[in-house]
């Protein structure tokens, strides 16, 4: 499985769901009642994982809203560059596990 760091308990994270599906150019169109593609999500970090390239990319679970319903549920693995640690977590700072991804802000 290669290196992968756990995290145990569960780390909260924001996920940029606009780096992990980019638009190129303007919207086509409003429309309010599908999913929110661009928009920050909280989320859960389960663990980091190495990529073949060095990045280093976590296995989150997010909910994706939706006009008039629960929304669609998540899991899967995120680019590191589209996380981030959850400003409402205090117990974040610190952690051995987002340093060992570099990715502390």
């Amino acid at each position: 499985m290669g290196r992968v760091i756990r995290c145990d308990p569960k780390k909260p994270v924001w996920v940029h769901l606009d780096k992990l599906n980019p638009i190129n150019g303007a919207p086509r169109f409003a429309f309010p009642e599908g999913i929110d593609l661009q928009s920050r999500v909280p989320g859960e970090l389960h663990y980091w994982q190495m990529t073949t390239t060095g990045h280093w990319a976590g296995y989150v679970s997010y909910r994706i809203s939706q006009e008039g319903d629960g929304g669609l549920r998540m899991s899967h693995l995120v680019i590191e560059t589209a996380l981030e640690p959850r400003e409402d977590a205090p117990a974040r700072r610190g952690d051995p596990v987002w340093e060992a991804a570099s990715l502390r802000r």
